[in-house]
């Protein structure tokens, strides 16, 4: 009685839980609803996309490797380094669904920080080496789609159609530089020095989409040599790439002591606290047989059929659109119209070139000009830049 009573109330008991893949552990039970066939999948392949098109970690020092044009004159000395990491943790998504509502959810923890280490400058009132008000930006990311939104990844390389996948994005994140001091200086200019700098809990929501083919554009064997070794190595290498586009709004909130954006700053409207923000993407891949070649003529397979990701380049715009916004000292404040793009719009281009051997590294090129440097306090310069330096970021290597 006892072997029999036992396994009917196991499955009693996981029949009456949500569906979030159990059906898998059981398949053979018909108790359990079943999942659609292409459910996990889908969410595997939705997880690891939206993984693969986080924004990359980068970091890059010194001249001529970062340059800054403010207002027009060359700013200070380059930089002897400047990072922003945001390499994101994944806390749940790979295997986690709803059946019955077809909805797939990936959610990563993002402990961002942006640094800038200074040179010495006396003329400009600088006499220190200190990563001066860093920025933190500890957040999260959430992504939902639904199954009519994400179709099945293709499975045959016969498969050339273009296909579309939409997703949403809700992120959320805090902004702080961790010191102490005042907001303003006796002149009434902002602090950049030692300023205080706090939100407490900043909102983005978008919509985004993702287009992929298996079209190869490109199809070739080429061979491939280590410095001034022999060439040694051969691959056969198809390409193909993947376009994406996301649209969001940001909101900076004041509801209560957590939940607000800085208050010195708000009082006169020097932050921006509502910013439309537009990424454009495109991502080259390659699939790769590499072989071994031998002096007699031989050839031994190494690797089968691997995809790895090569370049990407991604286009970022933000653009402010609170109607009441002012610079300058507090003793006298400028109107910033809605109109002035100079002082208003953020725009920056980059190119992301894959280190051969790595799956986490690549070379970054970066061009761009900022109406308001996002750094925190530094909101009121205007900079026209270039870097060249290291990337991280989880892409494709299969």
């Amino acid at each position: 009685m006892k072997t029999t009573l036992l396994p009917a109330l196991m499955l009693s008991l996981f029949s009456c839980l949500p569906h979030y893949g159990i059906a898998q552990i059981l398949p053979d039970s018909q108790s359990l609803h079943q999942a659609p066939p292409d459910d996990p999948a889908i969410s595997r392949d939705f997880h690891q996309s939206m993984r693969h098109l986080t924004e990359p970690s980068t970091v890059s020092t010194g001249l001529p490797f970062d340059r800054r044009i403010l207002n027009g004159v060359p700013q200070k000395r380059p930089f002897i380094m400047e990072a922003d990491s945001r390499f994101p943790i994944v806390l749940a998504g790979r295997d986690w669904y709803s059946e019955r509502a077809g909805l797939f959810y990936s959610l990563h923890l993002i402990p961002q920080f942006q640094v800038r280490i200074f040179r010495d400058d006396p003329a400009q009132g600088d006499s220190s080496r200190s990563v001066r008000t860093p920025s933190y930006l500890p957040g999260f990311d959430f992504f939902l789609t639904h199954r009519k939104l994400w179709p099945a990844p293709q499975r045959q390389q016969s498969d050339t159609a273009r296909r579309a996948y939409y997703f949403l994005r809700m992120r959320g994140f805090h902004h702080s530089n961790g010191q102490d001091q005042a907001e303003f200086r006796p002149d009434g200019t902002v602090n950049t020095y030692n300023g205080n700098f706090g939100e407490g809990l900043i909102f983005e929501l978008a919509v985004g989409a993702l287009y992929r083919s298996n079209r190869v554009t490109t199809d070739s064997i080429q061979r491939r040599r280590f410095f001034f070794r022999p060439k040694r190595f051969a691959y056969h290498r198809q390409n193909y790439g993947a376009a994406y586009w996301r649209l969001g709004y940001e909101y900076h909130p004041f509801i209560n002591e957590i939940i607000r954006s800085n208050p010195a700053f708000d009082q006169y409207d020097l932050l921006g606290k509502n910013i439309v923000r537009l990424q454009l993407g495109y991502l080259r891949y390659a699939r790769l047989r590499e072989y071994a070649l031998y002096p007699d003529g031989r050839r031994q397979l190494l690797t089968d059929q691997s995809t790895r990701e090569r370049w990407r380049t991604v286009v970022n715009f933000a653009y402010l659109t609170d109607r009441k916004l002012n610079a300058g000292s507090i003793q006298q404040l400028e109107p910033i119209p809605l109109y002035r793009v100079s002082k208003r719009l953020n725009v920056d281009a980059t190119l992301y070139l894959k280190t051969y051997g790595n799956q986490y590294a690549a070379w970054f090129f970066q061009v761009g000009y900022h109406g308001s440097d996002p750094y925190n306090l530094y909101f009121q310069q205007s900079v026209l830049f270039y870097r060249i330096g290291i990337a991280w970021a989880h892409f494709q290597w299969d």
